[in-house]
């Protein structure tokens, strides 16, 4: 079975070479930087023309890497469920071409998971992934995915995703994207300053901060659950160093200050 794009045309262009023309001219505003190693990326799940830029920016950091399998966790945007869901199909197609599943891997956590589930409906009308896949199919055609959407979730959710995530496959092989936007519909000024504040606790590394700053509104990202299981993932793998690359808001195409959401591309290596 294929999961069909449901995006094309909407988020993002519906045919092939205006995709990859699309894909290309962000690609080449990049600034070349040094290669590092990296093992996990946050990227924004909006519309090309809003976070275009920065999404492309946060994969092409990774396009000198061998990576076999990129793990891509986002948040559930429409459909209403506890845990996280698979994806229990062959490949994700997008009109620049289609991601091969790991099914063995999604298998796994399937069958190991007891709060994970294979529901189509988490992702039927769900974006946060689809729209990372034509970047990611540009870069890497040859990487398998392992696509999950995060809906509700508490501690004993986020531990088990961490634990079984770890366990699947080659660290040095694998890279974790972090699908989320962050502040939603605040002031461009406003929006600057608590998706700063995000970056801050992001960078310092100190979980327990970013989760108390969620908890008391402080800080906004539609996809903290995602964020947290890779903190996690990529602490365990004693990953240290992180890079906050871009940022840019909503506001800056529609031209209204007044009601923006923040977008942000973070590297960890």
């Amino acid at each position: 079975m294929i999961q069909e794009s449901r995006f094309a045309g909407l988020f993002y262009p519906e045919t092939r070479q205006l995709l990859e023309e699309t894909i290309q001219t962000f690609f080449k505003s990049i600034p070349q930087r040094k290669e590092k190693p990296v093992k996990g990326v946050i990227m924004p799940h909006a519309g090309y023309k809003y976070s275009g830029s920065v999404a492309a920016e946060s994969l092409f950091n990774t396009k000198h890497l061998n990576i076999k399998t990129a793990i891509i966790i986002g948040p559930s945007h429409q459909f209403s469920f506890f845990g996280a869901s698979t994806l229990a199909k062959k490949e994700y197609q997008t009109p620049i071409g289609s991601s091969l599943i790991d099914l063995e891997k999604v298998e796994f956590l399937h069958k190991k998971g007891q709060f994970i589930i294979n529901e189509p409906d988490a992702f039927n009308n769900e974006h946060s992934i689809e729209v990372i896949l034509p970047f990611l199919f540009s870069l890497h055609p040859k990487t398998a995915i392992i696509p999950i959407v995060i809906g509700q979730y508490n501690n004993e959710v986020i531990n088990e995703l961490v634990r079984l995530l770890a366990s699947i496959g080659k660290q040095e092989e694998t890279l974790v994207i972090t699908s989320t936007d962050f502040s939603h519909f605040f002031s461009a000024k406003k929006a600057r300053r608590k998706d700063q504040k995000a970056i801050d606790l992001i960078k310092e590394q100190n979980i327990n901060k970013l989760i108390t700053a969620h908890q008391q509104q402080a800080i906004q990202l539609c996809g903290f659950g995602p964020l947290l299981i890779m903190l996690y993932l990529l602490k365990a793998w004693n990953v240290k160093q992180v890079e906050h690359l871009n940022y840019a808001h909503s506001g800056e195409i529609t031209g209204d200050p007044s009601s923006v959401v923040g977008y942000n591309s973070v590297i960890f290596y």
